[in-house]
């Protein structure tokens, strides 16, 4: 069986380099594309979203740098320079993902582990982005499927202090990306949004320690230059949508809520390297908040709160050898066991009698432009312990991971990827609450296949 799928993961190869030979390359024109006039390839590395060192500088503007196109300017006050269209993008996705596994447990119970899954659409969503005056940007997510609703929300206001230097401060809002969503550029998967992989929690620390997912609401703070930036970011978890949780109040919408008291901090130095884009960073997490909670199921806020604890560290180098892009990324995390509070990061001890112990997580993962511009093929393992004690549970607490990956690009704006995960354990942990298709909670998944086509437009 396992060569059958060998053999089928070469013809999937096959297929796609001949596609690559006789198809020609187009340029995306999404929101910002729109808004600046450069193909998508200026802003992402290999393939979108990626992030170039272009990409970082348009960042840091605020989503600001438009092209010379008319303005509307106001002729008593200069304040005012908006441009004459609101950008605005549509993203949408469509997936088949194949799980296996082990039919039964060791106590003989079905783990409902062989399925498969085909979701059309899996994501869409309306993005409206763009500059609001010289200074201030504006980005946000608007979901159509699976929920519908403001998923994500940010103004980043930008300010020069010289000429590569700028001060930022960005209040934002999203239902997942962590409180990394205010601000960040590396491709380490920091963010779930930048990142070589589909799947996160096995390819990046930050993702499988759940900071770069967690629904987040708060304010940044950014001292930004070419060469290194920082930020501190003031932040709250919430649950589910944007807004919903620690800033959200039964039956009266968003109210003035729960103030965002846990603690983001975020360093990272451009290492000057002749011909390529390396960076290393860190990331420390403390502090504690009020819990999320689900105030629409018409729940009052009970006090509780929950730890925020954990610490990073990342690098990256992006460049190329000889007309080949290559990406190498390197994560290394680490979340203490919970205190007097529950650690958001570390959240083991909610199976009583499992013990617990940090929650460690190590990648190295890399992108490889084989065909540049049209296919990139990836690889990544991960190195990971749960927290849960072995010797309590009787299950190994490693959750070890390989992960190999190819990416077609049939345009800027669309792109196919194929991905194939294998985990060292079958456990609960692996795949972090996954349902069958009749809603049983499956267990010891060993394997996932994932087809995806991601376009926008």
């Amino acid at each position: 069986m396992f060569r059958n799928k060998i053999g089928k993961f070469w013809l999937a190869i096959s297929v796609l380099v001949s596609m690559a030979v006789i198809s020609t390359p187009s340029y995306a024109l999404p929101s910002f594309a729109r808004q600046t006039n450069k193909a998508c390839a200026a802003c992402h590395f290999q393939n979108f979203p990626m992030l170039t060192d272009y990409g970082r500088a348009f960042k840091a503007s605020g989503f600001t740098e438009i092209y010379a196109e008319p303005t509307r300017e106001n002729t008593d006050f200069a304040e005012l320079s908006l441009p004459l269209v609101l950008n605005s993008a549509f993203f949408g996705t469509m997936r088949y993902d194949r799980f296996s596994g082990d039919r039964t447990d060791s106590a003989g119970n079905p783990t409902y582990a062989n399925f498969s899954e085909f979701t059309l659409p899996e994501e869409a969503s309306l993005f409206i982005s763009g500059r609001v005056a010289s200074n201030v940007g504006f980005h946000s997510e608007i979901g159509l499927r699976p929920s519908a609703g403001l998923a994500a929300i940010k103004l980043p206001f930008s300010f020069p202090i010289n000429d590569s230097m700028r001060v930022l401060v960005v209040p934002f809002a999203a239902d997942g990306h962590g409180p990394s969503y205010g601000f960040e550029t590396l491709n380490t998967g920091a963010s779930d949004i930048h990142l070589t992989f589909e799947n996160g929690a096995q390819t990046s620390a930050q993702g499988y320690l759940g900071t770069a997912d967690q629904g987040a609401t708060g304010v940044a703070a950014v001292l930004w230059d070419p060469r290194f930036y920082v930020s501190y970011t003031r932040w709250a978890p919430t649950f589910g949508p944007a807004g919903i949780g620690s800033n959200y109040a039964p039956g009266n919408g968003i109210q003035a809520g729960k103030t965002p008291s846990a603690n983001y901090f975020r360093a990272v130095y451009f290492v000057p390297i002749r011909g390529w884009d390396a960076a290393i960073g860190f990331q420390d997490f403390s502090g504690s908040s009020a819990a999320p909670f689900d105030a629409t199921a018409g729940a009052l806020f009970d006090g509780s709160r929950v730890n925020t604890v954990l610490w990073v560290i990342d690098a990256q180098v992006q460049g190329a050898i000889g007309k080949y892009p290559l990406g190498v990324y390197f994560t290394h995390g680490h979340a203490p066991p919970s205190g007097t509070n529950q650690n958001l990061f570390n959240r083991s001890d909610l199976f009583p009698g499992s013990g617990v112990h940090a929650k460690t997580a190590t990648t190295i993962t890399s992108s490889f432009g084989l065909f540049p511009g049209k296919i990139n093929i990836s690889a990544g393992f991960m190195r990971a312990n749960n927290g849960t004690d072995s010797s309590i549970t009787g299950f190994p607490s490693s959750d070890n991971a390989f992960t190999a990956g190819v990416v077609y690009l049939f345009s800027q704006n669309v792109k196919f990827l194929f991905e194939f995960t294998r985990l060292q354990h079958g456990s609960g942990h692996d795949l972090d609450g996954e349902f069958d298709n009749n809603g049983h909670l499956v267990g010891d998944v060993n394997q996932k296949m994932t087809f995806k086509l991601f376009y926008d437009l």
